[in-house]
C-alpha cells in the first residue's frame, strides 16, 4: 500500500497525479480516492469548481514579469537576501489577492459536483483502460456531525457563516447525483460521524486518529468485499 496523499489537493489534482504514475508505467491494482472537503473548499475560497486551493498566489507569481522593478530586485539582491526574496513575493502575492469567502454565486455548488464527477470518471476509464480498480469516497465533514463537542462548535465558527449552506448545499446534490453514477464505485460515506458521540475533529478539517480509524474501518470492507470476490489482484 502506497499513499499518495496530499495536503490541500483536490480531485484534479489527484487525477494528474495518478495520470502522472501510469505515464511512469506505475499502475496499481487498486486505487483508493478519498475527497470532498478540499473540492467544496477550494471553491468556496476562489468561487471556481475544480482548481487547485489559493490559486491566487499562482496567478499573482505567473504574472510577476508585470512589475519590473520586483523582478530586478529579485534578479540583483534575491540570491543575497534569500528569505527577504521569498518575503517580498508573498507582499506581492498578497496585493493581488480577492476578497476570500466573498459571496457565492449561484450554481457554484453544481459545479463542484459536475467538477467532480468529471475527474472521477476520468479515473474510471483509466481503470479500465488500463486494468485496475478504483473505490472513491466523499468523506465526513463537519458539519454533518450531530453531537458536536464545545472545540467541535468552536472550530465551525472559525469559518465564514455562509460555508455551512454551501457546503451543505453540495452534499445534498452529491447524496442525490452519486447514488445515480452507475459507472463509478462511488462511496458517499458524509456521514459517517453524523450520530458519534466523541469528539473526532482536531481543528475545521482534520480528524483524529480515533476518526481516522473510523474512515479506514469503513473502507477496508469495501476493500475486503472486493478481494474475496476476485475483483483485485
Amino acid at each position: 500500500v502506497i499513499n499518495y496523499a496530499e495536503g490541500g489537493y483536490v480531485s484534479t489534482q489527484e487525477f494528474l497525479a495518478l495520470l502522472n504514475e501510469l505515464h511512469h508505467g506505475n499502475r496499481p491494482d487498486l486505487a483508493i480516492f478519498y475527497n470532498g472537503l478540499n473540492d467544496m473548499y477550494s471553491a468556496a475560497q476562489s468561487g471556481e469548481a475544480g482548481i487547485p486551493q489559493n490559486e491566487w498566489n499562482r496567478v499573482a507569481e505567473f504574472n510577476v514579469s508585470s512589475r519590473q522593478v520586483q523582478v530586478y530586485w529579485l534578479a540583483l539582491f534575491g540570491e543575497r537576501t534569500g528569505l527577504h526574496a521569498v518575503r517580498l513575493m508573498h507582499r506581492l502575492a498578497a496585493r493581488h489577492r480577492p476578497d476570500r469567502y466573498a459571496e457565492l454565486r449561484p450554481g457554484l455548488n453544481r459545479d463542484v459536483v459536475t467538477a467532480y464527477y468529471a475527474n472521477m470518471r476520468a479515473i474510471d476509464g483509466l481503470a479500465k483502460a488500463y486494468g485496475f480498480r478504483v473505490l472513491l469516497y466523499w468523506q465526513p465533514v463537519l458539519y454533518n456531525k450531530r453531537s458536536r463537542t464545545a472545540f467541535e462548535e468552536k472550530m465551525i465558527h472559525t469559518q465564514p457563516e455562509h460555508f455551512q449552506a454551501f457546503f451543505s448545499s453540495v452534499e445534498a446534490l452529491i447524496r442525490e447525483q452519486g447514488a445515480q453514477w452507475e459507472t463509478c464505485d462511488f462511496h458517499y460515506i458524509g456521514d459517517l460521524f453524523e450520530h458519534a458521540s466523541q469528539p473526532l475533529y482536531i481543528d475545521f478539517s482534520h480528524i483524529s486518529e480515533e476518526g481516522n480509524h473510523l474512515v479506514a474501518e469503513r473502507i477496508s470492507r469495501d476493500v475486503a468485499l472486493m478481494l474475496m470476490s476476485g475483483g483485485a489482484e
